[in-house]
């Protein structure tokens, strides 16, 4: 139905979905990839997502300048700015804004995801980065490249959700 609609934003979104899943099949579990790439990825998901939700989905993304270059677990953001879709949106709540925060602070970097949604039912925030597949398989994947040098939250706010992540800032080391 798109194609005949307007056959431009399908090549478009094809050609972001193709590229989003060309580079999805060359990560690994234990991948760390340069922040800007991780943030183009991101920008390809949040692409295909615009056009299913139109003008109804709203994003802001916010990363300091300089961080292009430190690495992040390969497809870090893509699962949290799902979740957020998957859950914020609701009868009630037909628009949703959703606003990226990315920072650094002496060694560590900072992700602050929040959106204005309807917030998830469970309260409880180890039950939820257990019961949903993204956050736990999240979880999962910071543990096993960090050990217990991150920290990882999910949590209600007033209107929506926040997820909280701070991992070691790294850099690529420098070839001699």
């Amino acid at each position: 139905a798109l194609v005949e609609i307007d056959a431009d934003r399908a090549k478009n979104m094809i050609a972001d979905l193709s590229g989003l899943l060309r580079r999805v099949l060359e990560y690994r579990d234990d991948h760390l990839i340069r922040l800007h790439e991780e943030l183009d990825l991101l920008q390809k998901y949040l692409d295909i997502e615009k056009v299913r939700f139109s003008e109804h989905l709203e994003i802001d993304l916010e990363v300091e300048s300089g961080l292009d270059d430190l690495l992040v677990p390969a497809l870090l953001l893509q699962p949290l700015v799902e979740n957020s879709i998957q859950h914020g949106f609701s009868a009630k709540h037909p628009q949703l804004r959703i606003q990226l925060r990315i920072f650094r602070q002496a060694d560590r970097l900072f992700f602050v995801l929040t959106d204005d949604g309807k917030g998830l039912l469970e309260e409880d925030p180890v039950a939820l980065r257990e019961k949903g597949v993204g956050l736990r398989n999240t979880f999962e994947r910071l543990s096993s490249l960090y050990e217990d040098d991150f920290r990882f939250e999910v949590k209600n706010q007033e209107q929506g959700v926040v997820n909280f992540l701070d991992i070691p800032a790294q850099t690529v080391p420098a070839l001699v």
